[in-house]
């Protein structure tokens, strides 16, 4: 517990954010977000500009730390180009993920308002984990 509590005070010294000593520290791992309600006239790209436009400033986001790098998939209709109106936003961290929920469950997007929430889903990262594809990190 003394080395935890070292390390961590240790990284706080360096100016290093929170949520990555949890990184680094292997404790937080990625969190995926559920999206519902996309409109379909909203380009994936649009999207994911007005999601890094939330994501990307406070309290999400500390504006001393590398941009947090979250992933936003959009589902598409089976052998179509369309997309199904809903979709997975992954978080690095589940700090960050959690913030986003707490300010933006629903947010206003086109003429829709789209909803986020905790996928109940595991994420791909734990799938892989739990099937032995992963590997260590070093």
């Amino acid at each position: 517990m003394a080395h935890s509590a070292t390390f961590l005070v240790t990284f706080l010294a360096t100016g290093i954010s929170p949520a990555w000593i949890g990184i680094l520290r292997g404790t937080l791992g990625a969190m995926e977000v559920f999206v519902r309600n996309v409109s379909f006239s909203i380009s994936e790209e649009n999207l994911r500009v007005h999601l890094a436009r939330k994501i990307h400033i406070l309290p999400i986001q500390n504006p001393h730390s590398p941009l947090l790098n979250f992933e936003l998939e959009l589902f598409h209709k089976a052998g179509s180009a369309a997309y199904r109106g809903m979709g997975l936003v992954t978080f690095p961290d589940t700090s960050s993920a959690n913030t986003f929920l707490q300010l933006y469950s629903v947010m206003a997007i086109g003429e829709r308002s789209t909803q986020f929430q905790r996928s109940r889903q595991p994420t791909n990262q734990e799938k892989e984990r739990r099937q032995g594809i992963a590997q260590p990190s070093p």
